[in-house]
C-alpha cells in the first residue's frame, strides 16, 4: 500500500512539473570519482523510477525464493510431528523400540523437541537401557532453556519407577526446594521418603500434603504417628542414646503420653545398654499411669537395684486390683532381687490371670531357690508346655 501511494504521488509530480519543464528541461549530474553521469531531469526521474521498479523486482524474487525455502522447512516440521505423534501413540501401546526410533528421529526438526527427548528416555527405559535414558534426559534439559522444571520431574518418575530410591531422593529434594507446593512433586517426595526410611524429612512434609490434600486429616494423623515411631530407631541408630533422648523430648506431648512410643523408647535404650535412662523414663512415665507395654519391659531392665522399681508397680497395684500382668512384673523383679518367697506369691497371683513362659521361668527358680524341687520341675514342665502352645 505503502509503495503504491509513493508511485502515485511520483506520477502526479510528474504530472505537474511536466509542462514547466518541457520549456526547461533542467540539467542533473551525479559526480562519484571519475565517474560522472549527467542527464534532464526528466530523464532522471525516470531512472529513480526505474530503480524502484527494480529493487521492487528483486524483493519480489528474494520473497519467492525464500518461500520455496520456507516450503521445504514446513515440509520437514510436519513431517516431524507426524513422527513424533507416531512415536507417542507407539510408547503409550509399549512399543518402545519404535517409540525411541520415532520420536528421535523427529527430533531436530521438531517444534519442541524437549517433547521428542522426554518420550525416547521413557522409552529407552521401557527397553531397560538407563544409560541412554540419561543421555536423552540429557539432551531434553540442553533444549528445555531456562524451563527445565518438566524434564526434571521426568527424570525423578523414571528414577522411582526403576526404584532407583537414592537418586530419586536426591532429584526431589531439589524439585522440592523449588517447588514446595506441587502436587506430584510431594507425592513422589513422601513415596520415596518412605522408601528410603527418611523419616525426619518425611515428618517436614505432612503439612504441605494434608494442605494440598493429598492426605486426610487422619491419614496425616497416622503418618505422622508411625514417621515418629520411625525416626525413633533411626536416631538411635545414627546418635545412640543421646541423640534418641533428644528426639524423644522434642516429640509432640501426645506421643509422650502414648504406651508405643514410651516402650519402643525404652526398648531402644536398653538395646543400647543404657538401662539407667530406660528406668528413668519408665519410672517418670508409670508415675500415675499404667501403660502395659512399658511394664512388660520392667522385668528387662539390668539395675543394681530394683526396690523403687518394685514399690512404684506395687502403688499401682494396689490402685488396679486383678492386674495380672503387674502382679507377673513384680514378681519377676522380686527374683532378680532374691526375694523368693514374695516373688512365689506375685508370680502364682499373676500366672492365674496373665501366664507367660518368663512368669512360669521365674516362678520355677523362686521354688528352686526355696528348696521346692518337685513344684519347680512341675512348673519348668509348665513353662514348656504353655511356649509350645504359644
Amino acid at each position: 500500500m505503502v509503495r503504491f501511494i509513493v508511485l502515485i504521488a511520483l506520477l502526479l509530480a510528474g504530472a505537474i512539473a511536466a509542462p514547466y519543464l518541457m520549456g526547461n528541461k533542467g540539467y542533473v549530474m551525479i559526480a562519484a570519482g571519475d565517474y560522472i553521469i549527467d542527464a534532464t531531469v526528466s530523464s532522471a526521474v525516470v531512472m529513480v523510477i526505474g530503480f524502484y521498479f527494480t529493487l521492487l523486482a528483486i524483493e519480489a524474487l528474494i520473497n519467492r525464493l525464500t518461500y520455496s525455502l520456507g516450503w521445504f522447512n514446513r515440509y520437514h516440521q510436519a513431517r516431524a510431528k507426524i513422527q513424533t505423534e507416531k512415536g507417542i501413540l507407539a510408547l503409550a501401546s509399549g512399543d518402545f523400540k519404535r517409540a525411541e526410533t520415532l520420536t528421535l528421529k523427529a527430533a531436530k526438526k521438531a517444534q519442541v523437541p524437549v517433547l521428542n527427548y522426554l518420550a525416547a528416555a521413557q522409552s529407552a527405559q521401557g527397553l531397560g537401557n538407563e544409560a541412554k535414558r540419561d543421555e536423552y534426559l540429557l539432551l531434553a534439559h540442553q533444549n528445555a532453556h531456562k524451563d527445565t522444571f518438566a524434564v526434571e520431574l521426568t527424570q525423578a518418575k523414571l528414577q522411582v519407577e526403576q526404584q532407583q530410591f537414592e537418586q530419586a531422593f536426591a532429584s526431589l529434594s531439589v524439585l522440592h526446594d523449588k517447588h514446595p507446593k506441587n502436587k506430584v512433586v510431594l507425592a513422589l517426595f513422601k513415596n520415596v521418603c518412605i522408601e528410603r526410611k527418611e523419616w525426619s524429612q518425611l515428618l517436614s512434609i505432612i503439612s504441605a500434603l494434608q494442605k494440598q490434600k493429598l492426605l486426610t486429616a487422619n491419614e496425616a494423623d497416622e503418618l505422622r504417628k508411625n514417621s515418629h515411631f520411625q525416626h525413633l530407631g533411626e536416631v538411635a541408630k545414627q546418635q545412640g542414646s543421646t541423640g534418641l533422648l533428644d528426639t524423644w523430648s522434642s516429640l509432640p506431648k501426645t506421643l509422650k503420653h502414648d504406651g508405643r512410643y514410651l516402650a519402643e523408647t525404652a526398648s531402644l535404650l536398653m538395646a543400647r545398654n543404657d538401662d539407667q535412662s530406660a528406668y528413668l523414663l519408665i519410672m517418670d512415665a508409670l508415675g500415675n499411669e499404667l501403660y502395659p507395654e512399658l511394664v512388660s519391659l520392667t522385668p528387662k531392665l539390668n539395675l543394681t537395684d530394683y526396690h523403687a522399681l518394685i514399690e512404684r508397680l506395687k502403688r499401682l497395684q494396689q490402685s488396679r486390683e486383678g492386674s495380672g500382668l503387674l502382679a507377673v512384673c513384680i514378681g519377676q523383679l522380686m527374683v532378680k532381687e532374691g526375694r523368693w518367697g514374695e516373688a512365689v506369691e506375685e508370680l502364682s497371683q499373676g500366672i492365674s490371670q496373665s501366664p507367660s513362659t518368663f512368669a512360669y521361668v521365674a516362678l520355677a527358680q523362686a521354688y528352686e531357690k526355696l528348696g521346692r524341687v518337685n513344684e519347680a520341675n512341675t512348673t519348668y514342665k509348665q513353662s514348656l508346655s504353655y511356649h509350645q502352645q504359644a
